[in-house]
């Protein structure tokens, strides 16, 4: 099992100090996410250092049923939608894909596409492009760097294209554990992927996109 997994420590975290993906209008974003417990997971977050720009994908809780939402703040205006239709079951691999058109969110929970209930704002769509100035890339991180993670993540991508459903079927039907060279054989247009390992002592290596990421101490 490849995965890092965060404990909710202050160091529990995975950073990407690059501008990251300013560069498409829309794509897509896929990995395996297993909660820990039921409650509010940030899995990712991207900002510009300032509350008015900042995307953040995380797991929110009411009544033990754990769902994903996406939230983005663009020159302070906040939209946030919530996928309804497939529950996050902790302690369990559940893939995840979020897709943005340009103009609009789609969510995927094990394949399946999800009714979208909005939060607040507008389904916007916004992408990584949208989030000026932008340089970090955080993973079990907030957009302010407080870590409150009890999850674990593996095989992050990303996509400048916008994936359709038989790209989701490949990714979530072929499980868990894909070899890098077979997922890029068969999912457009990958710019980076990371088969997240705790065996670095603290640094990973980006298979594609060539960057690199700082891992906190305790993972």
């Amino acid at each position: 099992d490849r995965a890092a997994y965060a404990d909710g420590g202050s160091t529990d975290d995975l950073k990407v100090t690059t501008t990251f993906r300013t560069s498409d209008s829309s794509g897509s974003f896929s990995c395996w996410v297993k909660l820990r417990d039921d409650g509010v997971d940030p899995l990712f977050s991207y900002d510009d250092g300032t509350t008015s720009n900042r995307l953040t994908i995380f797991t929110t809780n009411a009544v033990s049923a754990n769902r994903f939402r996406i939230t983005s703040d663009v020159g302070g205006s906040t939209d946030s939608v919530e996928g309804t239709t497939t529950l996050v079951v902790a302690g369990v691999w559940t893939h995840l894909v979020v897709v943005s058109t340009g103009t609009a969110w789609v969510l995927y929970v094990n394949g399946v596409s999800q009714t979208l209930s909005t939060i607040s704002g507008t389904n916007s769509g916004d992408w990584f492009a949208d989030i000026t100035s932008a340089t970090t890339l955080r993973m079990f991180e907030n957009p302010t760097g407080v870590t409150v993670s009890t999850c674990a993540l593996d095989e992050v991508c990303v996509s400048s294209s916008q994936f359709v459903q038989a790209d989701v079927d490949y990714l979530y039907n072929s499980g868990k554990g894909r070899l890098f060279e077979d997922t890029r054989k068969h999912v457009p247009n990958i710019v980076n992927y990371w088969s997240i390992s705790t065996n670095h002592t603290n640094m990973g290596t980006d298979r594609l996109g060539g960057v690199n990421f700082t891992v906190g101490a305790g993972l």
